[in-house]
């Protein structure tokens, strides 16, 4: 491919990039859902509404991103600022692992732009190059399988368009693991027809993107997909079996240098994987995330089933998690390539994608055969949404689109010819519309809870497919009657308008923008919880709750936590908080307590203990405070009230009791008899015996860090210091600059044995996994370094010989 190509191929998919994301360049608006977060999530919410309406319009979707991507990678951003690697959180759940969480991208290169811009203004840019780089990248690698460039625009704007993208790279964690595919298949494509290709150093760098900015699973899924599309053209080439294994030896090598290369995520990763919630019980969440099979339309049709960010969808599953629409012009073109053109140089690729569409619609359906394949105990599959394998179909469907529109350009075809190849496509398309339209005509009433006349809404969005789709017939049969010589490519122009048309119409119907107004602002009560709680925990009743992780992003500190991996041992002190058991109590995905404003005798009195337990010093009331009670804040929507029955966060004791089996610490923890601010119990006999001194004592903590607590501690007698944050591997602890074993306290907490007078502890973060992964990562960068030096200069030597 020419620079020239390279340039105005890059400017196109610019160009289209901000045609898509025009509110941002035109409006100055932020593809983030703020407008949901002031509309539904508190401390915002009792804002914005009033006589139960709520004042804000938004569109209901994407509130991971400020549950907790957003604010963990500002956390990150922020510790790497300050010298340090984001190891830590402290602000949730009594602290957890930050950089092992491993799907918020935290590390992903990307983030380097929030040394330079704003927050939000990387935000935006870091969504703008995820659009424009799957774009783009898609367009390489089809020009690669000597698409015309028409065909590769079709094909690239089909996917850069497609539902999966357009709701997926709006989270910020997919965009770039949807342009990683393209890119990988590209350099497998330049390395099988020119092993000399200095392509083949992206691909340590692109293995470093996907396993550090994305979900597992996408992970899994691309690189899985990428090795068997390696060894099926592999097996296709005129070589010896000796230079196969060369290529293959070449390439292992280079994919083995990118997990090395990602060490510092996959270690830390690993490590909490060992310790997280996540068993075969909280898996059995997936079903409802099979895809029904009349959900299949929708791959066609976009929002057959509705859309959630209009408040209408009414399918039976989750509407983000299942997305797979591509549009029905992508799709007839895919038929077309798949079922009538026999003679292609790439038959292999035609067969890799259409056997990839089977599987994977197979994988995601509810049915037999996926079921089986989601009990197997394979983690990656079998505790995550097995519909996010539809980044596959969506990509293969508009590969396999660009080919059809490819053998269109390049091939004369009769009107007869068209319309039987047409036939069976448009047969089964005028069924559903038929069956559609006699269902909204009659009036159908679906059982939704919410939404009645939901064939309305399939109605309305059939009608729009269909007319689009007819618009591309049209062009498809008569453009060649009148314009011979350039039919084809009149067809392609016209086809590439549409798809792209409604791929905008439909991303302008879900993207979130809002105004900077609501992106995470700092009211004044967010304002005093900042200032007025120190280090004691907060938590909120009722419509008071503050929602998840928002203490992380705003740097307060919340008992509650959420994100698929969390520490398992403080999952289940809170759940057994809740209900007295933990069977069937421990949610896969949060930590929370229940936030009723009252409860029956019986728990309410355990939720006291769990909340003395967590240090929760402050609580968050709605509505107007009562006369009696010491109020420390109030406004018109809620006040805060001081817990003085809390455990203090950094604490002595002088006895100790050892019990070693789950359900007897938790029975003794939350039991009348077991004082906590006297005793400590631990899991194993450690060398400490107390005394019958009285013990008098002074504890103040000095500074609470990501990675790091200083206490200064007074105390007239040997005692046992308890830290109220997480017990984890990897947290040490120093006293007078002397490490002292850290033993796992009351479940979940941190204990040491102190001696008499006066010291300073300091807590350190040190997790051997991050120190390893840490130095597995640098030293393979330096060897990649001397490798691509090395090759570039025997490249130079090797062009000056032949020259």
């Amino acid at each position: 491919m020419q620079k020239k190509e390279l340039f105005f191929s890059a400017l196109l998919f610019f160009f289209l990039t901000s045609i898509l994301l025009w509110q941002m360049l035109v409006k100055g608006m932020f593809l983030f859902p703020g407008d949901y977060l002031m509309a539904w999530f508190e401390p915002y919410k009792s804002e914005n509404i009033s006589d139960g309406t709520i004042l804000i319009p938004h569109k209901p979707v994407n509130d991971d991103v400020f549950r907790h991507i957003f604010p963990f990678q500002t956390l990150a951003v922020s510790m790497i600022k300050q010298g340090e690697l984001p190891l830590w959180n402290p602000y949730n759940g009594a602290g957890m692992p930050l950089l092992a969480t491993l799907n918020s991208g935290l590390i992903d290169p990307t983030n380097v732009l929030y040394f330079f811009f704003p927050d939000e203004i990387t935000w935006n840019i870091t969504l703008f190059l995820q659009f424009l780089l799957i774009g783009f990248f898609t367009y390489l690698y089809t020009r690669s399988l000597s698409f015309h460039p028409l065909a590769a625009i079709f094909a690239a704007v089909a996917y850069m368009l497609s539902d999966f993208a357009i709701v997926r790279v709006s989270f910020a964690i997919y965009g770039f693991a949807m342009a990683a595919l393209p890119l990988l298949l590209l350099i497998v494509e330049k390395y099988l027809t020119n092993p000399r290709t200095k392509l083949v150093f992206l691909v340590p760098v692109v293995f470093f993107i996907l396993l550090t900015s994305t979900q597992p699973p996408i992970t899994f899924y691309i690189l899985l997909f990428t090795g068997l599309y390696f060894l099926a053209r592999l097996i296709t080439l005129k070589k010896t079996v000796k230079q196969k294994l060369l290529l293959m030896l070449v390439l292992a090598i280079f994919s083995f240098l990118g997990i090395a290369l990602s060490a510092i995520q996959i270690l830390p990763t690993v490590e909490l994987l060992h310790y997280a919630n996540l068993n075969r019980e909280s898996s059995d969440y997936i079903d409802k995330f099979l895809v029904p099979v009349q959900h299949l339309i929708s791959i066609g049709i976009s929002n057959y089933f509705g859309n959630a960010a209009t408040y209408n969808f009414w399918g039976q599953t989750d509407y983000v998690q299942t997305v797979a629409a591509i549009g029905l012009i992508p799709c007839f073109f895919a038929y077309l390539f798949i079922f009538f053109v026999k003679k292609t140089a790439y038959a292999v690729v035609k067969h890799i994608f259409t056997a990839t569409i089977v599987i994977t619609i197979l994988m995601a359906v509810k049915s037999p055969i996926s079921h089986f394949i989601l009990t197997l105990p394979i983690p990656i599959i079998s505790t995550d949404p097995p519909s996010r394998i539809f980044l596959l179909t969506t990509f293969a469907i508009a590969i396999l689109a660009g080919g059809g529109v490819n053998y269109v350009i390049n091939t004369k075809l009769t009107l007869l010819k068209k319309l039987l190849t047409a036939l069976p496509f448009l047969l089964i398309l005028t069924s559903i519309i038929g069956v559609t339209t006699y269902l909204h005509t009659t009036g159908f009433q679906c059982d939704t809870g919410f939404l009645k006349d939901c064939f309305t809404v399939a109605f309305r969005n059939t009608l729009l497919e269909s007319g689009i789709l007819s618009i591309g017939l049209a062009g498809f049969f008569l453009i060649p009657l009148f314009f011979k010589s350039i039919a084809g490519k009149m067809t392609a122009i016209l086809l590439i308008v549409l798809v792209f048309g409604i791929g905008w119409y439909n991303a302008q119907k879900f993207f979130p923008f809002t105004t900077k107004a609501h992106f995470l602002p700092v009211s004044p009560f967010i304002h005093e919880l900042q200032t007025q709680t120190q280090d004691g925990r907060v938590f909120g009743f009722g419509e008071a709750t503050i929602s998840t992780n928002l203490a992380t992003f705003f740097r307060f500190y919340g008992p509650q936590y959420y994100h698929p991996l969390y520490i398992k041992r403080y999952g289940e002190l809170t759940a057994y908080g809740n209900y007295g058991t933990l069977e069937n109590t421990v949610l896969r995905s949060d930590a929370m307590i229940r936030n009723d404003l009252t409860l029956p005798s019986k728990d309410e009195k355990r939720r006291e203990r769990l909340f003395n337990l967590l240090n929760v010093s402050y609580f968050i009331y709605p509505g107007t405070p009562p006369a009696a009670g010491e109020i420390i804040w109030q406004d018109n929507f809620r006040y805060i009230t001081k817990n003085e029955r809390a455990l203090s966060r950094a604490f002595v004791v002088q006895d100790v009791l050892v019990k070693n089996n789950d359900d007897t610490i938790l029975e003794t923890l939350f039991s009348d008899t077991f004082d906590p601010k006297k005793t400590v119990l631990v899991e194993k006999n450690i060398p400490y015996h107390s005394t019958k001194e009285q013990l008098t004592s002074t504890i103040r903590i000095e500074t609470l860090a990501e990675n790091s607590v200083t206490i200064n501690t007074t105390t007239s007698t040997d005692s046992l210091l308890v830290l109220l944050d997480n017990y984890y591997p990897g947290w040490n602890a120093y006293i007078d600059g002397n490490q002292t074993p850290v033993y796992r306290a009351n479940y979940t907490f941190r204990t040491i044995v102190l001696p008499k007078g006066e010291h300073t502890v300091i807590f350190r973060y040190q997790p051997d996994s991050a120190k390893i992964g840490l130095m597995i990562s640098v030293g393979s960068a330096i060897l990649l370094s001397i490798l691509f030096l090395w090759y570039s200069k025997n490249s130079r030597k090797h062009k000056h010989a032949h020259s």
